[in-house]
C-alpha cells in the first residue's frame, strides 16, 4: 500500500512494475504505462523509479536496478523525467529531501541514504532505518530501530548531531509517519 492521493484514491504498485491508483471499489486506474515501481506522493506529483524490477515476490520489497526518477500528475499526465540516481544496484525510493535529494534504501540494507554526489546514510547517534520529511518541510522524523528521532532541517542539507533530537526511546516495530500533505 502507499499514499492517498485524493480523498478517494489510494497509490499502489505492484511485483509486475504496475503502477496505479485504487479506488475503495477495487477499481484501479494506471498512471504510467512503463514498468515502474516505488511510488511516493509529495502532495503535488507522484514520483517513482523506473527500470528492472526486482524483488517483491517474497513478500520483501519492490526494488528497481539501475533506476530513474520519473514523475507524473495525480491524474496520470505529464509524465517526465526527473533525475538519474547515478546506482547500479537495486533500489527503493522513499521520498524527497527539501533540497531536492531523494530519499532511499538500497537492496537489503536497512539504512535510509540520501542521494547526491554519492550516498550519505542519515544518523544522529544512531543510523536511520526509515525517515519522513513533514508537510512543511521544517523537519522529519526518523525511525532507528529503537527510537523515534526528530531531524530539524533548519539546521542544514546533512543535519549536524545537534539537529538530532529523540522522542521516544526503546521501541520496537514502528514506522515513522508525518502526513506529507494536507489532511483529508
Amino acid at each position: 500500500m502507499g499514499d492517498w492521493i485524493n480523498e478517494d484514491e489510494v497509490l499502489v504498485e505492484s511485483t509486475t512494475g504496475g503502477l496505479n491508483a485504487v479506488r475503495e471499489n477495487g477499481a484501479a486506474r494506471r498512471l504510467f504505462d512503463q514498468s515502474a515501481a516505488s511510488p511516493f506522493f509529495d502532495g503535488r506529483r507522484i514520483y517513482f523509479l523506473v527500470g528492472a524490477i526486482t524483488g517483491g515476490a517474497d513478500g520483501g520489497p519492490i526494488l528497481v536496478n539501475s533506476p530513474a526518477v520519473w514523475s507524473v500528475a495525480v491524474d496520470g499526465k505529464d509524465a517526465r523525467r526527473e533525475d538519474r540516481l547515478g546506482l547500479g544496484g537495486n533500489v527503493r525510493l522513499d521520498g524527497r529531501w527539501p533540497d531536492g535529494r531523494y530519499l532511499v534504501h538500497v537492496g537489503s540494507d536497512a539504512t535510509q541514504y540520501l542521494s547526491g554526489n554519492g550516498l550519505v546514510s542519515l544518523q544522529g547517534s544512531t543510523v536511520l532505518r526509515r525517515v519522513v520529511v513533514s508537510a512543511d518541510r521544517k523537519a522529519a522524523v526518523g525511525f532507528s530501530g529503537v527510537r523515534l528521532i526528530r531531524i530539524d532541517l533548519s539546521k542544514g542539507p546533512i543535519p549536524a548531531e545537534n539537529a538530532f533530537v529523540v522522542l521516544l526511546d526503546g521501541i520496537v516495530g514502528a514506522d515513522a509517519w508525518v502526513p506529507r500533505g494536507p489532511v483529508l
